[in-house]
């Protein structure tokens, strides 16, 4: 029997991000609204669909730096076409 493990969390889409980032709570202003961010992205409780980052690609900037860090590379999709940003590939 398969068991199933429901974990309450988020999606987060591009939009969201960007005007999380860009227009009301930038990160020099609300560092610890993005550190409770990671921590979601960290426990797996916040996923965005793969469209998110190959649309962060389009913008050069610093959210796509935020969004890539080096050493955290982003994890492979699951099998639900979503994936959590931050996730180690070793985890």
């Amino acid at each position: 029997m398969i068991q199933a493990r429901i974990v309450e969390g988020f999606c987060i889409d591009t939009c969201a991000l960007i005007d999380l980032w860009r227009r009301y709570y930038p990160p020099v202003v609300f560092p610890g609204l993005w550190a409770d961010i990671e921590k979601l992205i960290r426990q797996g409780r916040l996923i965005a669909p793969r469209e998110v980052l190959e649309e962060l690609r389009g913008v050069d900037d610093e959210m796509l730096e935020w969004a890539l860090p080096s050493g955290r590379p982003v994890a492979e999709a699951r099998g639900d076409g979503f994936y959590p940003f931050f996730v180690s590939l070793s985890t």
